[in-house]
């Protein structure tokens, strides 16, 4: 949570970020009730969001980040058509690596504390079951959104020839790191943009997010301030 914040604050290029949990997590919403969620969830690590939103279950998803500066037109959009556009990419990409997938429509509407049991519309479903949700956060007319893919990429590997690429069906469960979600993400950052270049984690980068998690994150005074 730490480190989006960070890279909002420094990125010129919009940067879309991949990551995964070490052990299980709960991540809420910045309006959320603290004792609420600490009553949905009593036993687990619990970190309140900058974004807003509902609660996450990490562990075994696929986290994501985009991070936008105030020089794309944009961050400046309505965030409800951000949402949408955005999510209809992600729809593209998914069926790309063979999975069903739609935008959630008002009928698809549950009420709920937790993300992947309540969908809202523009969410992104498969067989009747939400499978992206995510939530946004402007500042000094930058824009974060934090989502989470709550599916396995089962049963495709992307080869390459030439300038051709197709997916061949396959027998195993593959890697989300090693495969399947690393071609997925590489296809949706080429949806959004024309120029994709992959980039590592920075030193500075990583030891100004532990700074700012010491500070804010980490602390009760954060978790729950509401």
């Amino acid at each position: 949570m730490a480190l989006d914040e960070v890279l909002l604050g420094l990125v010129e290029r919009p940067l879309l970020r991949v990551y995964a949990w070490k052990a299980p997590c709960v991540t809420f919403g910045y309006f959320q009730k603290y004792d609420l969620v600490k009553k949905l969830y009593p036993d687990q690590q619990l970190v309140r969001r900058w974004s807003g939103g509902g609660c996450v279950e990490h562990g075994e998803d696929m986290t994501f980040s985009l991070m936008v500066p105030e020089s794309e037109s944009v961050a400046q959009q309505v965030p409800s058509l951000f949402y949408r556009q955005l999510h209809e990419a992600i729809v593209v990409a998914l069926r790309q690596h063979g999975i069903e997938a739609r935008l959630a429509a008002q009928e698809d509407q549950l009420p709920g504390e937790s993300c992947f049991v309540a969908p809202c519309p523009c969410d992104v479903m498969s067989n009747q079951k939400k499978i992206v949700g995510g939530a946004q956060r402007r500042s000094r007319g930058r824009m974060l959104y934090q989502g989470s893919l709550n599916h396995r990429f089962t049963g495709y590997r992307l080869q390459v020839t030439g300038d051709a690429r197709r997916f061949t069906p396959l027998q195993e469960e593959l890697d989300w790191e090693k495969e399947g979600g690393k071609s997925f993400f590489r296809s949706l950052a080429e949806r959004l943009s024309s120029r994709v270049n992959l980039i590592e984690e920075k030193s500075e980068w990583l030891e100004e997010a532990h700074r700012l998690s010491l500070q804010r994150y980490r602390t009760e005074a954060w978790r729950e301030k509401r």
